[in-house]
């Protein structure tokens, strides 16, 4: 028994099929399983998969080790040298993507509080000239 592998599907002590690395990395980092080692393999697969989130692209074997790309915008724009430049890459996209979503909030705010200050501003001139006329009267 101690010279069995231990393969076949992964489950927990309640029976139940356990979530395999794959998937667990798969927001992050795709495997694709070319036929050949060219960047085709990555422009058929996102031809085929049309997502938007950004990922990184592994054209190799599931867990095994590739060529890396980072895909933003179902676009490839980067293809690092190893796992670590890739990494660095995709966090760095996050970073900027986090940055702009955040500005576009702080200018929405800002052209919020803008148009609601101009909106009390008209009020005020308004109820201001309603009582100068109840005045004269």
């Amino acid at each position: 028994m101690a010279k069995l592998p231990s393969r076949g599907i992964k489950r927990k002590l309640d029976g139940k099929v356990s979530i395999s690395e794959e998937q667990i990395a798969s927001p992050v980092i795709r495997w694709i399983n070319p036929q050949d080692n060219s960047i085709d393999a990555i422009q058929q697969y996102l031809n085929n998969n049309t997502q938007q989130a950004s990922f990184i692209a592994c054209l190799g074997t599931p867990m095994k080790r590739g060529k890396y790309f980072l895909i933003v915008g179902n676009e490839l724009i980067f293809e690092p040298r190893n796992s670590v430049e890739a990494i660095d890459a995709f966090l760095n996209h996050l970073r900027f993507s986090e940055l702009t979503f955040l500005l576009s909030c702080i200018c929405f705010m800002t052209l919020c509080l803008v148009w609601y200050t101009k909106l009390y501003l008209t009020a005020l001139e308004h109820a201001s000239t309603v009582s100068q006329l109840h005045l004269k009267k």
